[in-house]
C-alpha cells in the first residue's frame, strides 16, 4: 500500500521530531525519575523512528513502476547508519540496567535490520549492473549481497526471536543464489568478463530527518506547569 507507506514516513518522522523536541527543549528544564524520559531513551527512539521512516521511504520508491536500482541502493543504505545509531543507544548502561529484556530485543532488531538493509543495497547494485549489462560487476555485487544476506540469516537464527524476518531473508537468499548461478554460467560461457575484487562504497541517501520546524513561543511554552 503505497499511500500507507507515505503515511508511515510522515508519522515516524513526526515521532522522531517529538523525541528531538523533548531532548532539546523539555528535558533540560526538568528532572524526571523515569528511564523513559532519559536522554539515552529519547536518542534511541529518535534514531529508531527515523530508521523506520527511511525504510518506508525506500519502500515508496520501490513501488514505482520503473524504479531506479541505483537510487534504491542509496535509499536502502540510508537506513543503515540510523539503525546503527539506535543500536548504539540501546546498549547504553542506564537503559540496559533498567530495561534488560526490552533493550536486548531492541538490539537484535536494530542489528538485524542494519545488516538486512545493507544486503539489500548491495543487491540493488547488482540489479543496476545487470541492467547496464556489466556482467562482471553484477557477479561481484551478487556475491557481496549473498554474503550479507547469509550473515543476516545467521544472526537472526542465533537470536531466535525473528521468525518472520528469517522467512524474508530465506527468500532473498534463494533469489540471489538463483541469479548468481545463472550469471556465473553466462559469464563463463558467453561474456567472459573480469569480476572486480573490490567494490565501491555505497553512499547512504537519507530522505528523512528529525529537525523541528521553528515554532512560535505560544506553541512551545506551556501556559500552566506540566510537571511538578
Amino acid at each position: 500500500d503505497k499511500q500507507g507507506r507515505k503515511q508511515a514516513v510522515k508519522h515516524c518522522s513526526t515521532a522522531a521530531c517529538m523525541m528531538r523536541y523533548l531532548h532539546d527543549c523539555i528535558i533540560p528544564q526538568h528532572q524526571f525519575a523515569t528511564v523513559d524520559l532519559s536522554i539515552p531513551s529519547l536518542l534511541f527512539w529518535e534514531s529508531y523512528m527515523l530508521a523506520q521512516a527511511q525504510c518506508a521511504a525506500y519502500q515508496v520508491a520501490q513501488d514505482n513502476d520503473s524504479p531506479n536500482q541505483a537510487v534504491l541502493s542509496y535509499l536502502a543504505m540510508g537506513a543503515v547508519p540510523l539503525f546503527n545509531e539506535a543500536l548504539k543507544q540501546s546498549k547504553y548502561p542506564l537503559l540496559v540496567s533498567q530495561l534488560p529484556a526490552p533493550t536486548q530485543e531492541w538490539s537484535i532488531i536494530c542489528k538485524s535490520w542494519s545488516i538486512f538493509m545493507q544486503a539489500k543495497a548491495a543487491h540493488h547494485q547488482a540489479l543496476a549492473a545487470q541492467q547496464a549489462q556489466s556482467w562482471g560487476l553484477e557477479l561481484a555485487w551478487l556475491k557481496d549481497s549473498l554474503q550479507q544476506f547469509q550473515a543476516c540469516q545467521a544472526f537472526v537464527q542465533s537470536s531466535g526471536d525473528l521468525n518472520s524476518m528469517e522467512r524474508v531473508i530465506d527468500g532473498k537468499i534463494q533469489t540471489v543464489s538463483t541469479r548468481l548461478a545463472q550469471a556465473t554460467r553466462d559469464n563463463e560461457t558467453i561474456y567472459g568478463e573480469q569480476i572486480p575484487t573490490q567494490l565501491p562504497t555505497i553512499a547512504p541517501k537519507q530522505l528523512v530527518k528529525s529537525d523541528m520546524p521553528t515554532l512560535p513561543e505560544s506553541m512551545t511554552k506551556p501556559k500552566v506547569p506540566l510537571f511538578s
